[in-house]
């Protein structure tokens, strides 16, 4: 956009688009509009795209792009690294106890062999598989993926899940440990510091001061969708509940270290194997992703990602009404 305009004007054809001879525009949008999101298209169609800005009752063309229209994948997202949930492959006994959990993104496996942490798989959400943890956890252990969390400016993660326990621990739902025996980034129902809300923190390095943001509302026994996301060049972090997000600058009173660099040793879902009695997950999980790298994970990826699980999980009534994917699935 070429500076303050009186208007935009989005043009969207099967057929590429003539400057000198264009048609309708598709939508009229005001000057200040910067995302729009076109939801009158079909599938496995190619679509010419070209923006005309007026400003006193000239218009200036963009150059045309082209883009082919298909349903959004959360493996799209270029940093995800991780991705359990219902299309995930399982190991489980005849008691539905799991004992391997595998992720779709490098089939890295989580596993947990003994019977009395298991989670189980016995919930159904919107028809779908979700996993029951209590005083539950898996772990895996890769060095290759490990290695990741090296010398990155930014991690999130994105988890639906229903937490049942009114206690005021870390409800942590996956983390990252590091070779110091602790957490380098927790994603969460709920802690000590935001009892029942969900909260993420984040270490720069091994032994560096702790960056948190939390949830402004409890949400217990409720399923819920929330998108985790701290960055550390910046040193703010973001959190999105159902939609409504909250952004926190000065995570850090003194601006760590730009990029994480830990020393990490596993990654556990569903609490951390040596403080069963503290950081702890009971509830219910239908997926859980995680992913790091160097830039954030744009906006409009985080709505499709907010859209695909609500449309997906039966939780589009949660989503606010101005929500881009409110009533259609990206």
């Amino acid at each position: 956009v070429d500076g303050f305009v009186d208007e935009q004007r989005y043009y969207c054809s099967e057929t590429p688009i003539d400057p000198l001879n264009l048609p309708a525009p598709k939508a009229v949008l005001a000057g200040d509009v910067r995302t729009y999101v076109d939801l009158d298209i079909n599938l496995d169609k190619t679509y010419y795209i070209r923006l005309g800005c007026v400003r006193n009752s000239i218009e200036k063309i963009s150059d045309e792009t082209s883009v082919f229209s298909s349903i959004f994948n959360p493996l799209e997202i270029p940093t995800i690294k991780i991705v359990l949930d219902d299309e995930s492959f399982i190991e489980k006994d005849s008691s539905n106890r799991i004992s391997k959990w595998f992720d779709r993104v490098g089939n890295y496996e989580f596993a947990q062999s003994d019977n009395s942490f298991k989670p189980i798989d016995n919930v159904l959400l919107n028809g779908l598989s979700a996993k029951t943890f209590n005083i539950s956890h898996m772990k895996n252990t890769n060095p290759q993926l490990m290695n990741i969390w090296n010398s990155v400016e930014n991690v999130w993660a994105f988890c639906v899940y229903k937490s049942t326990e009114l206690s005021g621990v870390d409800k942590s739902i996956i983390h990252i440990k590091n070779a110091g025996n602790a957490v380098g980034f927790s994603a969460e129902a709920g802690a000590p510091a935001a009892n029942n809300k969900p909260f993420a923190y984040a270490r720069a390095q091994n032994s560096s001061p702790i960056g948190t943001i939390a949830d402004s509302d409890i949400h217990v026994n409720d399923w819920v969708f929330v998108f985790y996301e701290i960055n550390m060049k910046e040193n703010s972090g973001k959190i999105s509940v159902n939609g409504v997000t909250i952004i926190k600058e000065n995570l850090w009173s003194t601006a760590p270290i730009k990029t994480q660099s830990l020393d990490a040793i596993d990654i556990e879902i569903g609490g951390l194997s040596r403080f069963m009695d503290g950081f702890r997950f009971v509830g219910s999980v239908a997926s859980i992703m995680l992913g790091t790298g160097n830039s954030r994970v744009s906006d409009i990826d985080k709505l499709k990602l907010e859209g695909w699980a609500a449309h997906k999980y039966g939780l589009t009534d949660k989503l606010p009404i101005e929500h881009p994917y409110k009533k259609n699935s990206p």
